[in-house]
């Protein structure tokens, strides 16, 4: 029996491996189809740039929660993987182990862009570099009284996470274009993303009420 290899990052693993040994996804058995991929049959894939700028600053960089959310949900009928969304999302928030769940997204869809030969210089550590970065401003940044030095920094966190993501989402657009052909269109602003932009603001104001008034 031949080893497996991860369809998510290409790692070869024992035959009987349930999980990547390298990124944790769930391997699958050999000609088996994704169970999840109604999202395969769905042709409003494209995010376009304005929309992911526009949307990262009105949530102060918290969209690319979302966009986790939303890139992995669409990509579930490309791999060979059962592809859980929400949960996907959610482990960017956990110390550490967020930034190799990122990290994973990344390379996943570096290697769709691979494997349909497409041309890109998106790097996924590049990306990963960026969101690194950006949390190592929020924590260095603690304690800052300044409203113009809150500003400035917010500026730069929220600038480094939609580069971030257009450096993935662009090479993700290419695939989309190349696999679904002139079909291909934009993903709609639905009620699951104004919901999620809703909760974000009830849940900055629920924090902002503890903010003791100066």
């Amino acid at each position: 029996m031949s080893n497996k290899s991860c369809p998510a990052c290409g790692t070869l693993s024992y035959p009987t491996s349930v999980y990547c040994r390298l990124c944790g996804n769930k391997m699958l058995p050999p000609n088996t189809e994704n169970q999840n991929s109604e999202a395969s049959s769905d042709n409003t894939l494209i995010l376009t740039n304005t929309r992911i700028v526009c949307l990262t600053i009105i949530t102060f960089g918290a969209y690319i929660l979302y966009w986790l959310y939303l890139t992995w949900k669409q990509m579930d009928g490309e791999t060979n993987n059962n592809h859980y969304p929400v949960w996907h999302s959610l482990t960017f928030l956990v110390p550490i182990y967020g930034l190799f769940r990122l990290y994973n997204h990344l390379q996943t869809i570096r290697i769709l862009a691979d494997k349909e030969e497409i041309e890109t210089q998106f790097s996924p550590v590049l990306s990963l570099l960026l969101i690194i970065l950006n949390f190592t401003l929020a924590v260095t940044s603690y304690g800052v009284t300044s409203g113009l030095s809150i500003l400035t920094i917010e500026i730069i966190q929220i600038s480094l996470v939609i580069t971030a993501i257009l450096l993935a989402q662009t090479t993700l657009n290419s695939y989309w274009q190349k696999t679904k052909g002139a079909d291909v269109k934009s993903a709609l602003f639905d009620r699951a993303e104004l919901g999620f932009i809703i909760l974000l603001y009830a849940i900055f104001g629920f924090l902002l009420s503890f903010q003791p008034v100066a």
